[in-house]
């Protein structure tokens, strides 16, 4: 369905007024007279930025050679894209995963990448992401005396989620229920040079 201009230059708009409302209703509950009694070490602070910035390029770095292993193409413009991903990103801040995928769906589409292969390498990316956080924190649990207060049952659901995220990250079982998500929202079949490979989500 193409949009008519009037739409395209809503999305964007719409996006920015929905992430201001969420900021705004975040920064009202926030106790400002805890913070303000903190007392930070900026020499970790100026650290954690630099480590923070660095991960956001490379979260952009790991998107760009998804979309390449599924057949994109090579990029002439990767600052374009970059900037792209930076504007999706926002949308994580609006509660729920949707904005952030269907953001990148959009701008990155009006680039002329194919949908098909947008949709499939975001939701590959945000399976990757939850397998990545969820192996960090279990091992974090492991190696770090102070979470015993953390309780054994949520341990294990940790270790299950992690294991049943694995087994869906496989190709047959992705691609299978990519296909299914696909017919189900676009009513038509998802093109298998759109589906991932096993080099696609090792390089992943």
């Amino acid at each position: 369905m193409k949009l008519k201009p009037w739409m395209r230059r809503a999305i964007p708009i719409a996006l920015y007024i929905v992430l201001a409302v969420v900021l705004y209703l975040y920064l009202r509950d926030v106790h400002w007279g805890e913070i303000a009694a903190i007392r930070f070490n900026w020499g970790w602070l100026a650290i954690g930025t630099v480590v923070s910035l660095l991960s956001r390029y490379w979260m952009v770095l790991i998107w760009l050679v998804l979309l390449r292993s599924l057949g994109a193409g090579k990029f002439d413009n990767i600052p374009e894209l970059a900037l792209v991903y930076a504007k999706s990103w926002l949308g994580r801040y609006i509660p729920g995963t949707a904005p952030w995928i269907l953001g990148k769906i959009y701008f990155a589409s009006k680039r002329g990448l194919s949908k098909g292969k947008l949709a499939v390498s975001s939701f590959l990316e945000a399976g990757l992401q939850i397998i990545t956080l969820l192996l960090v924190g279990i091992v974090m649990l492991l190696i770090d005396p102070r979470t015993n207060v953390v309780a054994g049952w949520l341990r294990w659901a940790m270790i299950a989620a992690l294991l049943v995220g694995v087994v869906a990250l496989l190709p047959p079982v992705f691609n299978a229920m990519a296909r299914f998500g696909y017919r189900l929202i676009r009513k038509k079949e998802l093109d298998r040079a759109d589906l991932p490979s096993w080099p696609t989500i090792i390089r992943g």
